[in-house]
């Protein structure tokens, strides 16, 4: 079983994993594109869509993650990237216990 590498932040703009959503594209498209999917989902406003991964989307992401049973630490490693944005990575999901 492969383990999911530790959530990093990208020059303070965005939190990802080194494997989670792409690393080459920029940390501001990179957030816009999880605030608009968690606008899109009710978890965030749609005046909250800065292209900076701020407390509020951190907030948004763990409130998101919470309600599909990941760990709701806020950050998109590779498992919330590959529920929430279907980056289709091949780490199994690990949920939470119920």
């Amino acid at each position: 079983m492969k383990a999911a590498a530790a959530p990093i932040a990208v020059a303070g703009a965005v939190a990802l994993s080194a494997t989670g959503i792409g690393m080459s594209a920029s940390p501001a498209a990179a957030a816009e594109r999880v605030q608009q999917r968690l606008v899109s989902e009710g978890y965030l406003s749609p005046t909250d869509v800065t292209g900076d991964y701020d407390p509020r989307t951190g907030a948004a992401v763990a409130r998101w993650q919470a309600a599909r049973g990941l760990r709701a630490h806020g950050l998109v490693d590779t498992i919330t990237a590959d529920e929430l944005l279907g980056t289709g990575g091949s780490i199994p999901q690990r949920r939470t216990p119920s």
